[in-house]
């Protein structure tokens, strides 16, 4: 079986806006696109938190045309609610799930993404965030020696997946009210590791929960699938692939229609 992924923002290209309501609308854009053109038939679909909206459009879940509006409004209002109350995004490189929910609930955080084994998102205010890179946090490895895990702020203008932005899931939640959604069965959720069965209310809900793609990915192997191709703009998540299901076949989509599907 192959999966279908979709990348979201984070994975912007340099000639792509730099604001948040700009990027969203390029990144998708771009996705839906590559897609198309490429012309690979996949039996599962998934997306990293806004890359789900191409994810559905691949699926025949909602046209091409209702997901870009939704996703237009999505980056507007995610913007408005990021300047309504300041935050950032801060991956925690080398934590494990536990690790880090440590982390967050000491520094008033969030866990915003579990993208893969050792790899993990942190979201919150910038007082949080700032603290927790003054703290230079630990964690003891397999060998009960202590280490100091590595931080790395995103260039992102919020904190996205936290609920500083519960107005923007408002706003959104409106939105998808007003779209029409066929049978998105074979999509995984971003929120529940398990395919949408209600689109336009899991949507909304998933931006103020994490990402729960590691879980995602091990759902999908379960399943079956045994390679994912990961469209424009690609290269984020065949990383994640790698480093959760190492004897998966993952691939750019490039890179797999360069070599005939091979």
């Amino acid at each position: 079986m192959r999966a279908g992924l979709f990348p979201g923002q984070g994975s912007q290209t340099a000639d792509m806006p730099i604001d948040t309501a700009g990027q969203q609308p390029a990144v998708f854009g771009m996705s839906i696109k590559s897609y198309r053109e490429a012309g690979v038939q996949c039996d599962l679909f998934a997306g990293h938190s806004l890359g789900s909206y191409a994810a559905l459009a691949a699926a025949g879940a909602i046209d091409d045309e209702a997901a870009a509006r939704v996703v237009e409004l999505r980056g507007r209002v995610m913007a408005d609610a990021a300047s309504e109350h300041p935050g950032a995004m801060i991956a925690l490189l080398g934590a494990s799930p536990e690790r880090a929910a440590e982390i967050a609930n000491q520094f008033d955080l969030t866990v915003a993404n579990d993208n893969a084994p050792g790899q993990i998102v942190l979201t919150g205010a910038l007082p949080g965030i700032e603290a927790l890179e003054a703290a230079e946090p630990t964690t003891t490895d397999d060998e009960g020696n202590q280490r100091r895990l590595r931080l790395k702020r995103l260039p992102v203008s919020g904190a996205f997946h936290s609920p500083l932005i519960e107005s923007a899931a408002a706003r959104l939640a409106e939105a998808l009210d007003r779209e029409t959604f066929g049978d998105a069965s074979n999509v995984i959720a971003n929120g529940t590791a398990r395919p949408y069965v209600n689109p336009q209310k899991e949507l909304a809900t998933e931006l103020l929960a994490p990402v729960r793609f590691r879980e995602s990915l091990l759902y999908m192997w379960q399943l079956g699938v045994r390679e994912f191709i990961e469209f424009d703009p690609a290269g984020v998540l065949v990383g994640l692939v790698k480093r959760t299901l190492p004897e998966a076949r993952a691939f750019k989509v490039s890179d797999f229609v360069a070599t005939g599907g091979a």
